[in-house]
């Protein structure tokens, strides 16, 4: 299995996305991708990620998650993020704060996350997640586009 190490991700400022404000690693995790060539099926599975920190983004209206985080076993920090006005695309349920993923296990603190059409938090996580001291304002409340200031 590959693995990727150490990915940082801080101090940006990201606003006005039609997808993800931040997306990292794959959504295959458990069951990995089909992919057909001369007739025959081969399945892939991802390669997974070690060290994920995501740190002080200042991430303001996304069409889907504000972070989201996936395949990533060992290490994960999500903190001192600002999330707000998250999800407003109302696509299938892809609107929340924060996703940690399948494949995913980490460390959730001192986030603010306000203003969001989903969920604030989602895990799905493989175990030994800690969530704590996040501000949580307004999360699941639909919003009229001339609100989303």
């Amino acid at each position: 299995v590959m693995m990727d190490e150490d990915i940082f991700i801080h101090h940006n400022y990201i606003h006005d996305v039609n997808g993800e404000g931040i997306a990292v690693g794959s959504i295959f995790y458990e069951n990995g991708k089909t992919v057909y060539c001369g007739g025959s099926a081969q399945t892939y599975f991802p390669h997974l990620i070690d060290g994920v920190k995501i740190y002080e983004n200042d991430i303001q209206r996304t069409g889907l998650e504000g972070i989201q985080v996936f395949s990533a076993p060992n290490d994960v920090d999500i903190y001192d993020n600002t999330i707000s006005f998250y999800g407003l695309r109302e696509h299938g349920g892809e609107n929340e704060g924060i996703y940690l993923g399948t494949g995913s296990t980490g460390h959730i603190f001192r986030n603010t996350i306000k203003d969001g059409l989903g969920t604030a938090l989602e895990i799905h996580g493989i175990g030994n997640t800690r969530i704590d001291n996040n501000q949580i304002i307004r999360a699941g409340v639909n919003y009229a586009p001339n609100d989303r200031a």
